[in-house]
């Protein structure tokens, strides 16, 4: 369940319900199994699950700092390729020639750029499906909702919750500039975008 209008996320088959206001302890004290963790500290970290949400077989990571939640980030959870084989197939070109590894290493590039770039439209497809609008997913009373890829180039959701723009932001003011922004660049389309600087206090995007 996703309901937009409180920022609040829930998988099927579990009672805990994500929202902005949720602390550590609490999601600690939840149902949602588990199944990772990194950089655990007595208040924050990043904790891995996997689980059915609106219908998509997703795996999540959820970050906390201070005791906050700060970001939610899941994709669906398919295999899109070998990455065995590829590392295989990589190793076996490289034995051959330089050349050999070259001609190897830009046909997984392209697969796995094709494949990525496929699984980032069903993202796409289905949020608009479950909000029933298209972007921008922006909410100024809890935070917002994006459909993209990683840093590593992988495709995911993401979700920045309200104390990832700091402690007390104006998330109102803040969507209002973006906003602006994308205004001028639709009316000078040859200028580079230039996102609205983060406010004091953010923390930035934290990949899977």
């Amino acid at each position: 369940m996703i309901r937009v209008d409180k920022g609040e996320f829930k998988l099927d088959t579990h009672n805990l319900i994500i929202h902005p206001d949720l602390s550590l302890s609490e999601f600690l004290a939840g149902d949602i199994p588990i199944l990772n963790t990194l950089a655990q500290k007595k208040h924050g970290g990043f904790f891995y699950f996997e689980g059915q949400i609106d219908g998509l077989n997703a795996a999540f990571w959820i970050i906390f700092a201070l005791e906050k939640v700060r970001n939610l980030h899941f994709w669906e959870a398919v295999s899109l390729y070998d990455k065995k084989l590829i590392e295989h197939e990589l190793q076996a070109a490289t034995k051959k020639s330089h050349e050999a590894y070259l001609v190897e290493l830009n046909k997984w590039t392209e697969i796995t750029s094709q494949k990525n770039q496929q699984q980032k439209e069903r993202h796409d497809t289905w949020l608009q499906k479950i909000i029933g609008a298209p972007p921008p997913y922006e909410y100024e009373s809890w935070g917002e909702i994006n459909s993209g890829f990683s840093k590593d180039e992988e495709p995911e959701i993401w979700v920045r919750f309200k104390y990832d723009f700091g402690e007390e932001p104006d998330l109102k003011a803040y969507f209002e500039k973006r906003m602006e922004q994308r205004r001028r660049l639709a009316a000078n389309p040859a200028k580079p975008f230039v996102p609205t600087p983060f406010p004091p206090g953010f923390s930035g995007k934290t990949n899977q």
